[in-house]
């Protein structure tokens, strides 16, 4: 969807870019501009061409990275694949409206010492580490009251499926472990393996941890990002063109001035959707 647009935006600022330099090669020729102006343009121009060009690509990247998310890689009936409309809308919303949505649900999400709790809570890979650590106390002959004493340490999350004060977790943690036979080597290699997966469980909690918190972070930033130009910039570059129209219309001005306005205007909202873009992401992410 989002690629759809950006192509159509790029496509709509070269048809205006090209008008632009053929206005200004005419006025050159009659003298109202410089050689160095028109030469500006033109090279403008064909930078708006290729960036058109970039985006007829991108949206058939875009395609051919959903076929294969909805399992029609290798299948013909995806070749015109594509999405109606953003997600995040209403049935029927505008696409500002859709962004209003976006900025209300960033605004009202939970605090971020509650999204880190449903996290350390739900993620199965955060689980599987559990699970190791519990196997691996089974097997070097820990009871379950000490498996439980161990992930008090470790573990200062106060949901899943293991619970625990916040006791800090000092590295090169040992604990005592009930092996019988005495023997050093059998003793430092269960001192290792029970390390091992203790460090193990602990680098997946603080990825988790940190994960949340970047999504988090990116999407207060994307959101912020995106207000001044939904609210203020695209704006004021519409307030502009409308004066440049009838500045033309009134005969002060060429018409050159109406096409860089329109321009500026095209390039505003062309950046407030990749704004809007990264706010998804960023929403998506976080989910």
């Amino acid at each position: 969807h989002a690629a759809r647009l950006r192509r159509a935006l790029r496509s709509r600022v070269d048809e205006i870019v090209r008008a632009t330099a053929v206005l200004a090669s005419s006025r050159l020729r009659t003298g109202d501009v410089s050689a160095l102006e028109a030469d500006l343009v033109k090279a403008e121009s064909l930078a708006a061409t290729e960036l058109a060009g970039r985006g007829v690509h991108e949206e058939s990247i875009a395609r051919t990275r959903l076929r294969m998310l909805v399992g029609l890689a290798e299948s013909p009936l995806g070749a015109d694949l594509a999405a109606a409309r953003d997600p995040q809308d209403n049935a029927g919303a505008s696409e500002s409206e859709g962004e209003d949505a976006l900025s209300k649900m960033a605004t009202t999400l939970p605090p971020e010492e509650t999204l880190e709790r449903i996290a350390l809570g739900a993620r199965p890979d955060l689980r599987a580490s559990e699970i190791a650590v519990e196997l691996t106390g089974e097997r070097l002959g820990l009871e379950k009251s000490r498996i439980v004493q161990l992930f008090a340490r470790l573990d200062a999350k106060p949901v899943g499926s293991r619970g625990g004060g916040p006791l800090l977790w000092i590295p090169g943690f040992t604990a005592d472990i009930p092996i019988f036979n005495q023997n050093p080597g059998g003793r430092a290699r269960a001192n290792a393996e029970i390390e091992r997966v203790s460090l193990l469980y602990l680098a997946t909690r603080q990825q988790v941890l940190t994960d949340v918190r970047l999504a988090h972070e990116e999407l207060m930033m994307a959101v912020s990002s995106l207000g001044p130009w939904r609210n203020d910039i695209v704006p004021l570059q519409e307030k502009n063109l409308r004066a440049a129209m009838k500045a033309y219309e009134a005969g002060a001005d060429s018409y050159l001035l109406v096409l860089e306005a329109t321009r500026r205007l095209l390039d505003a909202r062309l950046r407030e959707l990749d704004l809007g873009l990264d706010a998804r992401r960023a929403r998506a992410r976080l989910d």
